[in-house]
């Protein structure tokens, strides 16, 4: 017998961008982190300190944020 998915109710829409969110953020954080690195060490270099890197590091979140979002939308 085949279970049937849950309707989608604004709660279950939040409850999959969640999930896509924390999934993205896991598996793209350990690649990125040695980009990050990289950007911080420039960073230190050029005096910018860690607000380069920062901002490097949220602007990673939030394109994989958008992607949750596209994400929820398909499925």
């Amino acid at each position: 017998m085949m279970l049937m998915a849950p309707p989608w109710t604004p709660s279950y829409s939040a409850l999959i961008f969640i999930m896509w969110t924390a999934m993205m953020a896991a598996i793209m954080l350990l690649d990125a982190a040695p980009t990050i690195l990289l950007v911080d060490a420039l960073a230190r270099q050029q005096a910018k300190g860690s607000q380069a890197t920062a901002s490097f590091a949220m602007g990673n979140l939030v394109d994989w944020g958008g992607f949750s979002v596209l994400a929820t939308g398909l499925q």
